[in-house]
């Protein structure tokens, strides 16, 4: 047996940025001195990073000017733009194409027979033009949506970047966000053949899982932890219960197994589903929620075992410090019990209460969510909050009453008067479980809250970005085989109409002329 007691173990905190004065007053005195290339770069980046954009671009200038022809100087400058000002990067990467380009021609015209040298000089150059602008500008033109430029750039330097792998896994997300998924598996699998990067293969994964291959999807999953090793309870009990897994796929069975939650609240909750079925193999499951989950699944799990509706043997626990045969993740549950047949996942009950069915005897309350509290990741390729003035435009004409679950500070948003904002009362998940069972809808973004009205038997309309995630299926078609009830909308495509035509649809309202 493991005894496993976490408990001394802190996270460290990140020290309060410096106040904007102070910031302005450090970059006042640092531009007015000479430095080395390295520095003037690292300086150039950190400007960009805190929004003094103007005074950056004098560096990268100062630098491009200095440095004309070495190309990592280019790339590098344009990459300090990535993901903060794209337009800018996608700029700075055409000027490089250009500028190499141009230097290139003047190589050949200037040198005749050309020498080894020079030979050599022209194929760096190619080397840079091929496999690091052109794919770098394929990327960032995916990224703002001008696929058909995206995927043009990709497809004219395939065969030059046969050997490279992060052309292969970025031509990949292309191609899966524009529906072209044979292509796109192909460009997945040579990218992890060429490097098994953890990440290629994480990206892989969520295609595999978008597409409803399990069995292939949760396998390469399963790398999502390399990239968590400080939100993980320990890789070192993991890999026991990962060897155990490939010498015994019934490993599990008769075991006491604690169950810890290494993502996030929409993915215990989702994912949370399987517990049932550990609960049918294993002697003993404790779960150990997130602190903030804790209370939610205490409450209805003791409710469900009073009423005989669900397993003794599930134990929830505030903490890790337990003796058990195995501790796992919630999200490696579905791989580690061989669990892969779509129709079964999506016959999974979850371990919350289920709202009864109710006769609705007045106006109809619709909850709504439009952003989530999670700060927007620049990596990110799909975003998740919709504006609030576009939504409410969807419930233009109808007679209804919304009640808003959007987390804000106070003061940070205005709401219409007409909204009834119970925000400030949910103190945590139980609370707000117990005022989603007063709604007779939820229409939501894809957050947490979401997956917690999906969990509760609530009907609930997801409201979906143009590229979303692989938790909803295809981009074409999108449908959620975890979730076979939710209702979806893509916004961009559907727009408020369409989105009050199914809002109607579901309450069976009568459609305003």
């Amino acid at each position: 047996m493991f005894y496993f007691n976490y408990s001394t173990l802190t996270p460290s905190l990140n020290p309060p940025p410096p106040p904007p004065e102070k910031i302005r007053e450090i970059i006042n005195k640092l531009l007015g001195q000479e430095y080395d290339e390295d520095f003037t770069f690292d300086f150039a980046f950190i400007l960009v990073s805190y929004g003094f954009y103007e005074e950056a671009d004098t560096l990268i200038e100062k630098l491009l000017g200095q440095k004309s022809y070495d190309e990592n100087i280019w790339f590098d400058c344009a990459l300090a733009y990535k993901f903060v000002d794209n337009e800018k990067a996608i700029a700075l990467l055409e000027r490089a194409y250009e500028h190499f380009s141009a230097y290139k021609q003047e190589i050949l015209e200037n040198e005749g027979d050309l020498s080894e040298e020079g030979g050599k000089r022209l194929d760096s150059i190619d080397d840079f033009i091929a496999m690091r602008v052109l794919v770098e500008l394929a990327h960032l033109n995916f990224r703002l949506y001008r696929y058909e430029n995206a995927l043009d750039l990709f497809a004219n330097v395939e065969n030059y970047n046969a050997k490279n792998p992060y052309f292969f896994i970025s031509y990949a997300l292309a191609l899966e966000y524009t529906g072209h998924y044979d292509k796109a598996y192909e460009c997945y699998k040579r990218a992890i053949t060429l490097h098994t990067e953890p990440f290629y293969c994480f990206e892989f994964s969520k295609f595999c899982l978008r597409l409803g291959s399990f069995e292939e999807g949760f396998l390469h999953y399963e790398t999502r932890l390399s990239s968590k090793a400080a939100f993980t309870f320990s890789k070192r009990h993991y890999d026991a219960a990962y060897a155990a897994f490939y010498g015994d796929k019934d490993f599990l069975h008769g075991k006491k197994v604690l169950v810890y939650c290494e993502q996030g609240y929409g993915d215990t909750l989702m994912f949370g589903r399987i517990l049932r079925r550990l609960c049918k193999v294993a002697k003993e499951v404790i779960f150990c929620p997130q602190p903030a989950l804790f209370t939610l699944f205490d409450t209805h799990i003791k409710t469900l075992q009073k009423q005989n509706k669900i397993q003794n043997n599930l134990k929830i626990v505030t903490n890790l410090s337990y003796e058990c045969d195995y501790a796992v993740p919630i999200c490696s549950l579905y791989l580690f019990l061989s669990f892969y047949n779509p129709k079964s996942i999506a016959n999974l009950s979850s371990p919350l209460i289920s709202v009864e069915k109710r006769t609705r005897t007045q106006k109809a309350k619709i909850g709504i969510c439009f952003r989530t509290t999670t700060p927007v990741e620049r990596q990110a390729i799909f975003f998740r909050n919709i504006d609030l003035d576009f939504l409410l435009q969807a419930f233009e004409g109808l007679d209804v009453e919304l009640i808003n679950f959007t987390l804000y500070e106070k003061g940070e948003l205005e709401l219409p008067t007409h909204i009834n904002d119970i925000s400030f009362e949910l103190k945590d998940w139980l609370a707000t479980s117990e005022a989603l069972r007063d709604v007779d809808l939820l229409v939501s973004i894809d957050s947490a809250i979401a997956h917690l009205a999906l969990a509760l038997g609530i009907p609930t309309l997801v409201l979906l970005g143009d590229r979303f995630d692989w938790r909803w299926g295809k981009i074409e078609n999108p449908k959620s085989i975890f979730w076979q009830k939710a209702h979806l909308c893509v916004v961009n495509k559907d727009g408020p109409n369409g989105i009050r035509q199914k809002i109607c649809e579901l309450l069976k309202l009568d459609k305003p002329l």
